[in-house]
């Protein structure tokens, strides 16, 4: 079973409702339920979260200065029962989506909206489908410098380069292929990419994988933006961060400016704060850790802001994230975020710092 498309299916079946597992919010939330928030009352940030629940992608904006209620200002239809990655250019507002449930839950598709923000209750502009969607894992990550969309399968450690990321077409394939190589014995059936994150700055590709690593690829995008008529070629792991409770539903942020990596562990469920993250290699020491959540996923962070989010059972937003430590409920000025009229349930979130 895909584990993404796994919360959702064994809680349903269990509660017969659509809610996705150990990722419900409910009324009875650990702060006050103010009025709810307008989204579009503030500028410029807007948070994408994707929503199982609803089958939908939805945005926030303003998502920096809610506290409480929020309702959104633009909600995608995905028809998506799984918890992929929500994958945004703010440049040419397009928003890609990993679908893990449709056609179905082996043949998949890779959903497309072009101005993303004006697009308001439609389903996608573009939908790929074919043998190369198929088996998504919901992972994926778009690369601004080399207009590169990178997408992972949940059977291989091989991921999908799509060229001309933001011109895409129904009739897109990928420009190529790259194996993926790490090793971690924890992994079960070997390790493959759960979760990534791209660093244009460093070039260089972090990858969760099913085990307990984070995996780094130095010069990825580079050797992915070379890559042409369908060729395969094989990326080998420098270094990695090990010692890592990862799981279903691994989250990675990344403060590029301080080389700060925020990991999100499974098991405890907290987030991990690694310094000098491009070249730490080894255990971890979890010397700086958010802990107490619920079941900690999908991360998102607002560099400069310096805030974090969190999707738990609701969005959890912790300022001052490079510092932040401790017991999440006992961090200064931290909020939480929850949709006015359903009840997120999901993993994907992106930030948009600049609408």
């Amino acid at each position: 079973m895909n584990v993404r498309v796994g919360y959702y299916v064994l809680f349903a079946a269990a509660l017969g409702i659509a809610f996705s597992a150990g990722c419900s919010n409910n009324n009875t939330s650990s702060t006050p339920t103010p009025t709810p928030t307008i989204s579009g009352s503030f500028a410029p940030d807007t948070l994408w979260v994707q929503d199982a629940t609803s089958r939908t992608v939805r945005s926030y904006r303003g998502a920096s200065a809610i506290n409480g209620a929020a309702i959104p200002s633009v909600i995608l239809d995905t028809s998506d029962i799984a918890n992929p990655d929500v994958v945004y250019d703010p440049v040419t507002d397009t928003l890609w989506y990993p679908n893990q449930s449709v056609p179905n839950g082996t043949n998949n598709s890779i959903d497309i909206w072009t101005t993303a923000t004006t697009k308001n209750g439609t389903t996608p502009t573009i939908s790929i489908t074919g043998a190369n969607t198929n088996n998504l894992e919901g992972a994926a990550y778009f690369d601004a410098v080399h207009n590169l969309l990178v997408v992972a399968h949940n059977n291989t450690n091989r991921v999908d380069v799509y060229s001309s990321a933001t011109t895409m077409t129904a009739a897109s394939v990928p420009a190529g292929f790259i194996n993926v190589a790490m090793t971690d014995p924890t992994a079960p059936g070997g390790p493959r990419p759960q979760e990534m994150l791209y660093d244009g700055i460093r070039d260089i590709l972090f990858v969760a994988d099913n085990g307990t690593i984070v995996a780094k690829f130095p010069g990825f995008g580079t050797a992915a933006a070379g890559l042409s008529g369908g060729t395969t070629i094989t990326q080998t792991a420098t270094t990695a961060i090990s010692g890592l409770g990862l799981g279903n539903g691994t989250g990675l942020a990344y403060n590029s400016a301080q080389d700060i990596l925020f990991v999100t562990e499974i098991s405890p469920p907290q987030i991990d704060i690694i310094k000098t993250a491009s070249t730490f290699s080894g255990s971890t020491t979890h010397a700086q850790t958010l802990t107490n959540f619920t079941q900690p996923k999908g991360l998102a962070y607002d560099g400069g802001r310096d805030i974090l989010y969190v999707y738990d059972s609701d969005i959890f937003v912790f300022p001052n994230a490079t510092t932040a430590t401790g017991n999440k409920g006992s961090w200064p000025n931290s909020r939480i975020i929850f949709d006015a009229s359903t009840a997120l349930s999901g993993f994907g979130i992106t930030v948009d710092t600049t609408r």
